[in-house]
This record gives structure tokens, sequence and C-alpha cells, in this order.
């Protein structure tokens, strides 16, 4: 693809700078890790918001019978879906085991693949890959939604060229939901790990069940942490500080080991000419889901919003939008735009120690997908 291509568009026009897709958008590059769904575009905001609206969250009651769940056979169970409908590109299907943030993004990235005339979410051919669970904490419910969360180490299947495998060392955590007594257990949230090691055991019995962390000192920043996160970002977007939050290393991309959050203030100074604007929001309902560590601690997950718009800083500049060798780049009509903008949905895993502990709170995992993209073409 063409970058910094410059045109003079008719007889005694002006010349215009023209900015290719390239100049335009870095949150979407993709991690060399292989994430469990890819993480690609285009859901209207309107499908993004009703989306969103049916996914309603209640706090489970702790006073309750625990159930005996066989969390292995379900997560196996939802691998081998999750693989059927990555090669059939199946909306039915993918609804059928997802629901919540984790759907909106996934039935983005079909979109995408179909868009640009792929067989599979890859491509011409699509590589599957398993997770096994590694531990897991259901806690103890008396009413619907239920929930437990699963940790899962992941593998690539016999195959599978190296530029499309799974990284060492790294995993997925999945929170399965199940919403009546007659519905399926279905993926609600799905960030990925960078590491195992990077999550605390959980406080479980010897049989696997566990408690949600809805109580004792640590409550309160839970039940406040996606704010935090939000502010967070909106601070490291305007001065590039983010705070104890959001050190360089979340921000670390193109190997594994690392969660690759995009920097949207460095992303700021590398395109010359552009203006920015970046904003972060909580979503409503809140998604976020707790469970309490061994060591005092909680594991939380939930979903942020963040919307960027890009514009070129003089009036007689616009954005060339083209159509490159990723499915994404086809969920916006090729042409000449006076802005670009869209919309992501971030699921963060965060790490919360104990109220006595002077560690931070930290991100150990994420999961980032465009879900609409929209231009202002040009007069």
């Amino acid at each position: 693809m063409d970058k910094g291509r410059e045109q003079c568009l008719g007889a005694g026009s002006r010349q215009r700078r023209t900015f290719s897709v390239d100049d335009v958008i870095a949150w979407t590059r993709e991690n060399v890790s292989v994430p469990r769904r890819r993480t690609v575009v285009q859901l209207s905001v309107a499908a993004l918001l009703i989306a969103a609206s049916q996914f309603t969250v209640t706090t489970p009651s702790l006073a309750a019978k625990v159930k005996s769940i066989d969390v292995k056979t379900i997560i196996a169970d939802d691998y081998a879906v999750n693989n059927t409908d990555n090669t059939n590109l199946s909306y039915a299907l993918q609804a059928s085991h997802e629901e919540g943030s984790a759907l909106v993004m996934d039935d983005a990235a079909f979109r995408a693949a179909k868009l640009s005339g792929f067989k599979t979410l890859q491509g011409s051919r699509y590589y599957p890959y398993y997770g096994t669970v590694t531990e897991s904490s259901v806690p103890a419910q008396s009413s619907y939604p239920e929930r437990f969360v699963a940790i899962m180490k992941q593998s690539s299947s016999p195959g599978t060229p190296s530029a499309d495998r799974v990284c060492p060392g790294g995993g997925n955590i999945l929170v399965e939901q199940k919403n009546s007594s007659s519905s399926p257990w279905r993926v609600s949230l799905e960030p990925l790990l960078a590491r195992l090691s990077s999550v605390p055991a959980f406080l479980t019995s010897s049989s696997g069940h566990g408690h949600f962390a809805s109580g004792g000192s640590y409550a309160s920043k839970i039940s406040t942490l996606p704010t935090t996160v939000v502010v967070a970002l909106n601070a490291q977007a305007r001065t590039g500080d983010g705070g104890s939050l959001l050190p360089a290393s979340v921000f670390a991309y193109g190997h594994c080991g690392t969660i690759g959050l995009e920097d949207p203030h460095r992303d700021v100074g590398i395109y010359h000419g552009l203006v920015l604007s970046f904003s972060a929001s909580t979503i409503t309902p809140s998604d976020v889901s707790a469970y309490e560590t061994k060591d005092g601690g909680a594991l939380a997950l939930f979903t942020v919003r963040e919307a960027v718009s890009e514009k070129p800083a003089a009036a007689n500049e616009y954005v060339i939008w083209s159509h490159g060798a990723t499915s994404w780049w086809s969920v916006l009509p090729a042409g000449h735009y006076s802005t670009v903008s869209w919309t992501m949905d971030q699921e963060l895993a965060v790490y919360v120690p104990s109220a006595t502990s002077s560690a931070k709170a930290r991100i150990v995992g994420g999961y980032v997908g465009v879900v609409a993209v929209t231009g202002t073409p040009l007069a």
C-alpha cells in the first residue's frame, strides 16, 4: 500500500497531502500471538448498543448451594464449537456459545472476513487451536445468571505454521455464563493472558469451587475499577502518563509475553499532520465479574469502550482509505475521507491485590476488537 502519496486534484486546485490508511490507524495492529478469536471490524453503532443492552448483569448471592459443574467438558465443547464457527463463519453457531462483548467483537470479525471474501476467519484455511484448563473458580450461586471463570493454557494443532501458532507460556481466561436453567453456557468475556504465571491462584476448595470477590475490604476497588481504568486511559491519551495501571510494559507490542494494549498518546506522536481524538468510557450495564484469589486479592474482568477519530490538520488534506491485506480494511468502502472514526471494545483482566498489600492493581490480560468504523466522504 502506498504511503504519504500526494495528488493534484484537478487543474488549479491546491495540492492536497493525502494519508493512506496505513498512516491513519495504528491500534488495530495484530499481535504475533494467535488470539482465541480474531479481533477485526464492523458492526453498526446501533447494533453494538443493542447487543450491549441485551447483556444484563446481576450479582449472584453467595449464600447459595454449590452446584457441580463439569468445567473441563464445558471448555472443551466451547473450543470445539469455536473452531467450527471460525472455519464456517457461522453467526448462528457463534451465538450459540457466546454473548456480551465477546459476541459483539467476534461477530464483527466474521463480518470483516466475509466482506474480504475469506472462506474462514483466517483466510483460505483455518488452523484450529485448543485450551487445557489449568484452574477454575465456580462460586456458589442461588440465581441466574450463573457464572464461572477458567484459565486455559492454549495449544496449536499439528501442522500449524509458526506464524499462526499460539505463544508459549500464554493463555486465555474465559468467563462462562448461563442465563437460565434451559440455556447453554456461553462465553461473555475472553481476555488473553500474556503469561499464565501472571495470575495468582484462585481461592478454591479441593473440588474447584470458589468465591466471587463481592465483599471484603477490596470490594469498593473492584466496583469502581472500570471507571479507574477509563480515567487512566484518557490521561494516557492526553499526557502519556496513565499512572501505575498503564506502565510501558502493557503497551509493549509485537512479541510473545506482552499484553500489547494500544497506546493512543504514542500513536498521536507518530502521525504528523493528523489531529486525533480519543475517549474511553465504561459500558452500561457493567459486565464486571471478579473472583477471589488465594493471596486475598481478586481477578476482575470487564469491558471498556474506546472511541477514536482522526482527521488531517489542514482543511485541504484528506485520508485515502484503501483495502489491504487484512480483512478489516474491507469494512469501509475505499475512497477519500475528511475524517475516519471507529469504536473499539477492550476486555481487560486486572489483578487487584488485597487491601493489606502495598502492591498496585495491574493489568494481566486483554482482548480488543474494532467493532464500528465510519468515515466522512470528501465533499
